[in-house]
């Protein structure tokens, strides 16, 4: 039954009840073309601030939220350790629901009737939805993490037909503050839906969420395969000490292994261990009945009182279920090099992606992981430089090459390209969003991030080496310079904006 609507301080105290109260909830204040403003609170100390009255005296400023709480003041992937729960995000855009609010919710009731989220609010101008969990989900590691995220884009963008806001840094509209967005016109956020028995073990939702998928995709499960897996090498789980090349060195996954195995484990820590120790297994690529027999092993001789067996293989079920395979099968299976001007290859995925590399990007171990992620948003956590040189070899004999037309546009219709580009750019409101490719328009210049422009190119097909478009940029009057804007230096090019209007 739906209780009394919660206040935004119980909404806070509910969302990160069962978290590490020395961690911090981030607050963003984001004004149109003003810098926004980002300040941290302990969650030990929520109860300290009258978050009504903080509302009202920045009623004139949209308040946001981390929804995950953050080990220290940075609002970044890697200070994130625990998830509550998942969430979602839906516009009332008239082109996708133009039955506005009730069109949102019935499509939420027609896919989660046996999955109902614990929380709805009315964010102004869409719908949040929140589902919580009986107890938080420990991201221990990437594959994990890379999971997580791709489950909520399921549920967000896929299912309900909302924006893709699965990121672990995700922040959403508090509760109690006011969307004004639209100037002249604001609309209170507020929660419409409160029912505290709507709250799910991982397990459970997990298995409810692949159902719904499932039948989402007309997929019958019994019936799905799975795909053949790339064959890799083994990982060796030490690394060398620079002093001593006979040194193992454990890694942290190592280290709390260790530790585990050979102390007590006591109830409340039995599923979270079974899960990581489960975890740990698939990153090695241990089969999985060899696995169930080490956890089987460990959790007989160091639980007290003992885990039902049953319960057990349920939790290293679940977790082989959901990552073993996917992360095996998102490595690349083809290669291709491309004869252009400027040589490429092309780097296929099982996923179906692909990916542009120079022979730099594709040789370098740490070169080819950031572009990798910047394309997929993640990486496979069972690839290390170690064994990269080795994996790209399995791929060598599949390089093809393929003959294509020189570039027909030369200088000119390049520096159209950014011209146009720079026109339409949007403007910078603060750093992230100037390195994100948005512009700064101040004393007739316009000033944007030369790393955006050629990722641009990059996209359009126009394999152009940044030394080129330096040249360009150059030959046309651009420059490059060191910015003082939203309170930061920012190294920057910048172009006359007269250039752009010729």
């Amino acid at each position: 039954m739906t209780q009394l609507l919660p206040s935004t301080i119980e909404f806070l105290k509910i969302l990160y009840a069962k978290v590490d109260h020395e961690q911090f909830l981030e607050i963003r204040r984001i004004t149109a073309g003003q810098p926004t403003k980002i300040e941290f609170y302990k969650i030990k100390d929520l109860n300290k601030i009258d978050w009504e009255e903080y509302c009202r005296t920045y009623k004139d400023e949209n308040i946001y939220f981390g929804l995950l709480p953050r080990v220290s003041k940075q609002g970044i992937k890697r200070n994130i350790t625990h998830s509550w729960g998942y969430w979602a995000d839906v516009d009332a855009k008239p082109e996708n629901f133009p039955g506005g609010i009730k069109e949102i919710l019935d499509r939420c009731k027609k896919w989660f009737d046996n999955l109902p989220p614990t929380m709805i609010i009315l964010s102004g101008h869409g719908v949040h939805f929140y589902w919580l969990l009986t107890e938080p989900i420990d991201l221990f590691s990437e594959v994990v993490r890379d999971c997580f995220e791709r489950t909520g884009e399921k549920i967000s963008k896929h299912i309900l037909g909302g924006d893709k806001v699965g990121d672990l840094p995700r922040i959403f509209r508090l509760p109690g503050s006011r969307n004004v967005k639209t100037p002249g016109v604001p609309v209170e956020c507020k929660i419409a839906y409160y029912n505290p028995e709507n709250v799910y073990t991982e397990h459970d939702f997990e298995h409810k969420t692949d159902e719904i998928w499932d039948k989402f995709n007309g997929n019958d499960r019994s019936q799905q395969q799975t795909p053949t897996a790339i064959i890799h090498k083994k990982t060796t789980t030490y690394r060398q000490n620079a002093n001593d090349d006979d040194t193992p060195t454990l890694d942290k996954d190592e280290k709390w292994i260790a530790s585990t195995i050979s102390a007590e484990i006591r109830e409340g820590k039995r599923n979270t261990t079974v899960t990581r120790l489960a975890g740990y297994c698939c990153k090695k690529k241990i089969p999985q009945d060899i696995a169930l027999e080490i956890i089987r092993n460990t959790i007989e001789h160091r639980c007290n009182p003992a885990m039902d067996a049953g319960e057990m293989e349920q939790t290293v079920e679940s977790v082989y279920s959901r990552y073993f395979d996917d992360e095996r099968n998102e490595m690349g299976i083809r290669l291709k090099k491309i004869n252009a001007p400027t040589p490429y290859y092309e780097f296929s995925t099982a996923a179906g992606l692909t990916i542009e590399l120079t022979l730099d990007e594709l040789m370098k171990f740490s070169l080819f992981e950031r572009k990798y992620f910047s394309v997929a948003n993640s990486f496979p956590a069972w690839i290390t430089k170690k064994e990269w040189k080795g994996f790209i070899t399995t791929l060598s004999a599949e390089i093809q090459e393929e003959e294509v037309p020189k570039e027909a546009s030369q200088e000119e219709a390049y520096f159209e390209v950014i011209t146009a580009w720079l026109e339409h750019a949007e403007e910078a409101t603060d750093p992230d969003t100037f390195r994100l490719g948005y512009v700064i328009r101040k004393d007739g210049n316009i000033y944007f991030n030369s790393q955006q422009l050629w990722e641009k190119f990059r996209q359009e097909k126009i394999n152009l080496p940044k030394e080129e478009l330096y040249k360009i940029l150059r030959n046309h009057g651009a420059g490059h310079k060191v910015l003082r804007a939203f309170d930061k230096t920012l190294k920057t090019w910048y172009i006359k904006e007269e250039e752009t209007q010729k």
